[in-house]
C-alpha cells in the first residue's frame, strides 16, 4: 500500500498518455540513455510504466520501457522499486509476461520465495517455453529441497536452451542430491565444454569431484575457478580443505589465509583454522576457538563444527564430551538435504537380499559359458572391506609400486550392477543366466570405464579400491572368477567407531552411520555377508 500510494502522489496531476505519445517518450529516454542522463531515462521509463493512460498501454513499449528499468534497479539492488513498478504495470496489464518475471525475480531477491514461484508459474502459463522462468523456479524448488520437480525445469532449460552452461550446472547440483552421481557428472563437465570460462562451472565441477572423494581433480576445478574470480572465499576454503585432508599443509594455511581475510567471518574457515591447529598439536587452542564460535542453526555448517570438536576432545582423552559432540553432528548431517534422500534400510535390506539369494542350491542353477571368456590383458585387483578399515593406507602403499596403479573408489561395479538391475530378471537373479557373450560384454563394459582413470603403461596391474564393493563379491566373482581380492581387516570396535565419527557425504550405505548401533548392525550384516560369499564362491 505504502508503495502504491506513493506512485499516486507521484503522478498526480500527470495527463493521460496516449499511445503515440509514451512511443516518444520511450524514444526520448532511450536517447537519453545512450546519452549518459540515465536519472532522466528513468524518470521517462517509469512515467510509461505507471500513466495514467488513455485507453490500454501498448505492451511491447512498456516492455522496452521496464527492461532498461529494471535493470537500473537490479544494478543498485532496489528491489522493493522493481516490485514497484511491476504491480503498477500489472494492473493495467495483468498478463504482461516480463512484469511477472522481473516481479519474480525481485521477490526471490527479497527472499519472498512463495511470492516469487507464483509469479514465475504465471510467466511459465503465459510462455511455457520461458527459459529463465523454468531456470529460477527450478533455483526455488532446489532450495526447498524439491530436487525431483526442480530437474524437470532444469530439462526444460537445457531444451530451450542447450547452449547455456547455467541449466547445465543447476541440473548437476540436484542430480548431486538425487544421488545421481553419473548424470551430475555429465551435466557439470558438459557446463564446463559449453563455457570454460564460466566460473560456476568449474566451482561446482570442483564441489562434484570434491563430495566423490577424486581431491586431485576438485583442486584443479577449483583453482581454474579461483583464476577468473580470485575473490571468492568459499573457493579459497574449499581449496584449503582439499590441502588439509591430503595432507599439503602449507598450501592449506595459505588458501585458508586467503579465505579468512577475504571473509573473516566465514565459519567453516574458521573451523578448518581450528583442524590445522589441531593438526599442529594446539589442542587446546583449536578447542578455545571454536567453543567461542556463534554456532548457527544451518545443520550443513554447524556438524563440521560438532565433528571437530568431538576429535579434539578425543585428543584431551574427554570421551563423554567427544562423544556428545560425534552424536550432535551425526543428527544434524541426517537433517541435511542430501541424507534426506538417502534410505538405509533400503541398502540393509539390499545387504540381506544377497545373502538369501547366494545358496548353493542357487549357484547349480547357474549357467555356464559354452565357450571360455577372454582374458583380459591386465585383469583387475579388487581391494576391500568397510569404510575406515585401512583401505586407504593400503592403496597408497600399493599405488608406490611401479608395476601397479589404484583407481580410488569409483563405483565401476556399481554402474554394471544397476545395468543388471535394469533387467526382465533383476539383480542378482540375472547373474544365473549370463552366457559367454554377455559376460564378455559385461567384461568391457567395467574396462571401458577403468581405463578413463589409468594412465596408459604406468602400470601392469590396477587395483580396483572400493571398500564397500565386498557386498558385490558375487558379481565379481561371476564376471572375473580370475580376479585376485585383497581383504583389509580391522578389529571391528575400531572401525564402527572410527565411521561413527566421521562425516561422510550421504548415501544409502553412509546413512548408517548416524548412530553407533546402526553403525554395528551395518558391519555384521556386510561382513556377515563376506563370509557368506567365502564360504560359497571359489575365491582368489
Amino acid at each position: 500500500m505504502i508503495l502504491m500510494s506513493a506512485n499516486k502522489k507521484h503522478h498526480r496531476g500527470k495527463p493521460p498518455l496516449h499511445k503515440s505519445a509514451a512511443a516518444t517518450l520511450l524514444r526520448k529516454s532511450q536517447n537519453l540513455q545512450r546519452d549518459g542522463k540515465l536519472q532522466t531515462a528513468e524518470q521517462g521509463w517509469r512515467r510509461i510504466i505507471d500513466g495514467p493512460y488513455r485507453g490500454k498501454p501498448d505492451p511491447q513499449i512498456c516492455s522496452q520501457a521496464l527492461n532498461p528499468l529494471c535493470q537500473q534497479y537490479r544494478q543498485r539492488g532496489e528491489y522493493t522499486q522493481i516490485v514497484a513498478c511491476c504491480l503498477s504495470l500489472l494492473k493495467k496489464l495483468p498478463e504482461h509476461i516480463e512484469a511477472h518475471y522481473f516481479l519474480g525475480a525481485a521477490q526471490q531477491r527479497l527472499g519472498n520465495d512463495n511470492a516469487a514461484m507464483q509469479h514465475y508459474l504465471r510467466v511459465l502459463k503465459l510462455d511455457p517455453d520461458h527459459a529463465d522462468a523454468h531456470l529460477n523456479s527450478g533455483i526455488l524448488l532446489q532450495g526447498q529441497q524439491q530436487y525431483t520437480q526442480a530437474l524437470y525445469h532444469f530439462k526444460r532449460v537445457i531444451e530451450l536452451r542447450p547452449e547455456r552452461a547455467q541449466g547445465y550446472i543447476q541440473l548437476g547440483i540436484a542430480s548431486q542430491h538425487l544421488n545421481q552421481a553419473e548424470n551430475a557428472a555429465e551435466a557439470l563437465q558438459h557446463a564446463v565444454e559449453l563455457e570454460p570460462e564460466d566460473f560456476d562451472a568449474h566451482f561446482y565441477l570442483g564441489g562434484f569431484y570434491h563430495n566423490q572423494g577424486d581431491f586431485t581433480a576438485a583442486a584443479a576445478c577449483y583453482q581454474r575457478a579461483l583464476r577468473l574470480n580470485p575473490d571468492h572465499a568459499n573457493a579459497c576454503y574449499l581449496l584449503a580443505d582439499i590441502y588439509e585432508m591430503t595432507n599439503c599443509l602449507p598450501e592449506a594455511e595459505h588458501y585458508l589465509q586467503q579465505a579468512l581475510r577475504l571473509a573473516p567471518d566465514h565459519l567453516l574457515s574458521r573451523r578448518l583454522a581450528a583442524t590445522l591447529l589441531r593438526r599442529q598439536g594446539k589442542i587446546r587452542a583449536a578447542i578455545a576457538q571454536l567453543e567461542a564460535l556463534k554456532i548457527p542453526a544451518d545443520p550443513l555448517l554447524t556438524q563440521s563444527i560438532h565433528f571437530e570438536l568431538g576429535r579434539l576432545y578425543d585428543r584431551v582423552e574427554n570421551s563423554p564430551r567427544a562423544f556428545a559432540h560425534f552424536q550432535q553432528g551425526n543428527q544434524l548431517l541426517s537433517q541435511c538435504s542430501a541424507a534426506t534422500h538417502a534410505d538405509p534400510q533400503a541398502y540393509l535390506q539390499a545387504v540381506r537380499h544377497l545373502r538369501q539369494s547366494f545358496t548353493p542350491q542357487w549357484l547349480d542353477t547357474w549357467s555356464v559359458p559354452a565357450t571360455p571368456v577372454d582374458r583380459a590383458p591386465i585383469e583387475p585387483i579388487f581391494l576391500i572391506g568397510f569404510p575406515r578399515s585401512g583401505t586407504t593406507l593400503l592403496d597408497q602403499i600399493l599405488d608406490s609400486h611401479p608395476a601397479l596403479q589404484v583407481i580410488e573408489e569409483q563405483p565401476l561395479i556399481e554402474k554394471i550392477r544397476h545395468g543388471l538391475a535394469r533387467t526382465a530378471a533383476g539383480y542378482p537373479a540375472a547373474l544365473a543366466t549370463l552366457d559367454a557373450d554377455r559376460i564378455r560384454k559385461l567384461r568391457q563394459q567395467y574396462f571401458d570405464h577403468a581405463n578413463r582413470h589409468l594412465e596408459a603403461g604406468a602400470g601392469t596391474h590396477f587395483i580396483d579400491k572400493l571398500p564397500l564393493n565386498t557386498v558385490d563379491i558375487g558379481l565379481i566373482a561371476r564376471l572375473f572368477p580370475e580376479a585376485r581380492i585383497i581383504l583389509a581387516l580391522r578389529h571391528p570396535c575400531d572401525v564402527c567407531l572410527s565411521c561413527f565419527m566421521q562425516a561422510f557425504a550421504p548415501n544409502d550405505a553412509m546413512a548408517n552411520f548416524y548412530t553407533i548401533e546402526d553403525t554395528a548392525r551395518l558391519y555384521a550384516e556386510v561382513m556377515g555377508l563376506w563370509r557368506h560369499y567365502e564360504n560359497l564362491l571359489p575365491l582368489n
